[in-house]
């Protein structure tokens, strides 16, 4: 996400994982950041992006230039950090160190 925005993450592989991203935000706490990558989900419609790396491609060209638009608000929403990232997901390892350690 840090290198491109969301549509270069969509693009890329890591998009692939997007919807795993979405439940690791919402794991952590990071309700405010979990929400902004929401949006920028719902940009592909009901289905969410595809897993598939190609098929999601044929859906990002069937994208209308408002959802550039949309993509470039959610980047810059997305940039404002509006939580602790980092410090959510120490304090949700810490939490449950225990479970990693198996």
């Amino acid at each position: 996400m840090n290198n491109g925005g969301f549509d270069q993450y969509f693009f890329n592989s890591s998009g692939d994982r997007a919807r795993g991203a979405l439940a690791g935000l919402e794991l952590i706490g990071a309700g405010k950041t979990a929400a902004i990558v929401r949006r920028a989900l719902a940009v592909f419609g009901r289905q969410g992006p595809a897993p598939s790396r190609a098929a999601r491609w044929e859906q990002m060209d069937r994208w209308e230039p408002e959802v550039e638009a949309t993509l470039d608000a959610l980047d810059t929403e997305f940039y404002a950090y509006p939580e602790p990232l980092a410090e959510l997901m120490e304090r949700h390892c810490r939490a449950h160190r225990e479970a990693f350690a198996r």
